[in-house]
């Protein structure tokens, strides 16, 4: 998943919600492989 969200510039997720209808959100994944680098930069160092 990781690897996806890397690669694809946007990510739609789809849902149903208890009343039946359906939810659809969008986002954009610009700049998401630097937050997930920095992430991972910051949980090695609490180690």
């Amino acid at each position: 998943m990781i690897a996806a969200l890397r690669s694809a510039s946007s990510m739609t997720v789809e849902s149903v919600g208890r009343d039946g209808k359906p939810i659809v959100d969008a986002y954009l994944l610009r700049g998401a492989a630097t937050a997930i680098d920095a992430a991972s930069l910051g949980c090695s160092r609490l180690r």
